[in-house]
């Protein structure tokens, strides 16, 4: 199944019927209904392109293969699973509620005896797979789901490892999401134990509202994992009873040998815990903690081509929510944008990869290394430093959170959608917030074309098949965003998608117009307050409105400040 495939649900699969597509990154999800049971599961289908793989193809029915041995009462079902017409599947249970990480996040973990109840399913169901001989070595909030009933259950065994497992990973090499490794497993090796260090690390997180190793470089958080112990301030500091504290002190000691040594111990001391200490009703959830503000680059920008309607532009703002502007061929290079130059940042990126993610409670992010790149339609030679920047476009659900947090009206659409219809300002907020800044024009365009000076993110090819754009073929009855993490395989060449298409995005910095057919189009399109007055912003990578042809990594568009439309979102950068 294609993207095609996607916009024309239901569609049968199997004995499946897919009814909705909920997303997915190696393989896509989907809520489906079982033809000869009437049942409502989940179907997970491995995606075409990684079907050639056939380590991936390994990898994921190993997966299924393992969760399937599980009928626990915290382990996620999964029914069914294996290929059909070439493609791998399983099929799980259909969950209501969300991820631990979300509940955190809201605020909606209950008070200090439901914190202890989730903890206490989770190390049950981890006591089960370590019966089993089975090593998870991914244990975060975002792999246990918190039912609508109040159920936890382990959710993923993606890179879980059993010693009868068919598929074998490197040895020596590590696995796992960084802020939750223990020492040994950073170091590449495994055992049941790196489990029990994740859990206190999660446990953690659950009691006081904040990940336990705040965000740091790379290097930095290595030497943390390695050499110092977890700060237990922070859960003092928010009233957890010392019991617990101590528990996530044994469960996080630096030496394997000293740490607790079975989720048996750990369940019998999370019921004596339910017991012994007094935990009052009315026990908040703290906030999540906001992480330290990093540096960024000076911002530049240089020669750009800018796209251009003609007459008649503003009538195009009623239909279609956009005003077109300036030529794309021989337009004036946009004016210096006003920006103040920050310290710079002293931490080393050599260590980094082109691609690396960084988990970040706004998004992941990828690396983007420092160097020089091709620029402009001219490709003139320029040099940036090291960045991070989003993987996607920031989503509703990201934006949500900072909208509570400030007190602000939350977005319109599903979750996973990216957010729009928001000001330039309104996006530096968000930016701020999440302790990261808008991209640079330089940024942006390295992210998106490479150091190649790419026409597109996947290369040079107009194929407009590998965007959300109005002249993809694929999509002509949609017309619509997709979800932020879509069209995984037209990635840029450090794994940000949707850099080409799916919703126009800002980069950093404001300038006086530059074309007066922009400022007579504004004119007539914009309503007071909002005017051709004052500050003008930039957006860049075309949108699902616009053709492939809008969508060239070079290009951008013009508008005021104030101005906003349903196809304007943005993605966020920050230092290593």
């Amino acid at each position: 199944m294609g993207p095609a495939a996607k916009s024309q649900l239901p569609l049968q699969f199997g004995k499946y019927e897919l009814l909705e597509y909920l997303g997915g990154g190696m393989a896509d999800v989907y809520r489906a209904r079982d033809f000869l049971l009437g049942k409502i599961v989940v179907v997970k289908i491995l995606k075409e392109e990684n079907c050639e793989e056939d380590s991936v193809r390994a990898r994921f029915l190993e997966e299924a293969r393992m969760a399937a041995r599980f009928d626990h009462e915290n382990i996620i079902n999964v029914f069914d699973f294996g290929e059909h017409e070439n493609r791998p599947f399983m099929v799980m249970e259909f969950l209501r509620g969300e991820e631990l990480g979300t509940a955190i996040q809201q605020g909606r973990a209950g008070n200090t005896a439901d914190r202890l109840k989730i903890a206490l399913q989770a190390a049950r169901a981890l006591e089960e797979i370590h019966a089993h001989d089975i090593v998870h070595r991914d244990i975060k909030p975002a792999n246990i789901h918190v039912g609508s009933t109040g159920v936890a259950k382990l959710i993923d065994f993606g890179i879980a490892k059993a010693p009868d497992a068919s598929v074998k990973t490197q040895t020596g090499f590590a696995v796992g999401t960084l802020y939750y490794m223990a020492p040994e497993q950073v170091l590449g090796k495994s055992g049941k134990l790196v489990d029990i260090y994740a859990f206190g690390l999660v446990l953690f997180e659950l009691m006081c509202g904040r990940r336990a190793l705040a965000q740091d470089s790379m290097e930095r958080t290595f030497y943390k994992i390695l050499h110092e112990p977890v700060d237990l301030e922070p859960l003092k500091a928010a009233g957890v009873p010392a019991g617990i504290v101590d528990l996530v002190r044994r469960c996080t000691l630096k030496a394997p040998e000293q740490r607790i040594q079975s989720f048996t111990a750990i369940c019998e001391e999370l019921e004596r815990l339910r017991v012994e200490y007094p935990i009052p009703e009315n026990s908040a959830l703290p906030k999540t903690a906001t992480y330290p503000a990093l540096a960024q680059p000076p911002k530049r920008k240089s020669g750009r081509k800018l796209i251009y309607a003609g007459a008649g532009a503003a009538a195009l703002l009623v239909v279609l929510g956009s005003v077109w502007i300036l030529t794309r061929h021989g337009a004036p290079a946009p004016p210096p944008v006003k920006a103040t130059p920050p310290p710079v940042s002293q931490t080393s990126a050599a260590a980094l990869k082109a691609g690396s993610l960084l988990a970040n409670r706004a998004g992941d992010m990828v690396f983007v290394p420092g160097g020089v790149f091709l620029s402009g339609e001219n490709k003139t030679r320029k040099e940036v430093s090291a960045f991070y920047i989003d993987k996607t476009e920031v989503t509703n659900r990201a934006y949500s959170l900072f909208a509570k947090d400030r007190g602000l009206p939350p977005p319109k659409g599903k979750p996973e959608m990216p957010v729009t219809n928001v000001t330039m300002e309104q996006a530096q907020n968000f930016c701020k917030w999440a302790d990261k800044s808008l991209p640079s024009w330089d940024q942006w365009e390295k992210a998106a074309r490479g150091t190649d000076g790419f026409q597109y993110p996947w290369g040079n090819e107009p194929d407009t098949v590998r965007a959300n754009v109005s002249d993809n073929p694929t999509l002509k009855t949609r017309k619509a965003l997709l979800a932020a993490d879509s069209m995984q395989g037209s990635a840029s060449p450090y794994g940000a998608v949707n850099m080409a298409g799916n919703a126009w995005e800002y980069v950093e910095g404001t300038h006086p117009p530059i074309n007066k057919q922009s400022i007579a189009d504004f004119k007539e399109a914009l309503k007071p307050p909002c005017s051709i007055k004052g500050e003008w912003v930039n957006i860049r990578g075309g949108s699902y409105k616009r053709p492939l042809s809008d969508a060239v990594s070079e290009e951008f568009r013009e508008l005021p400040a104030c101005y906003h439309a349903e196809d304007y979102g943005f993605r966020c950068v920050r230092q290593p």
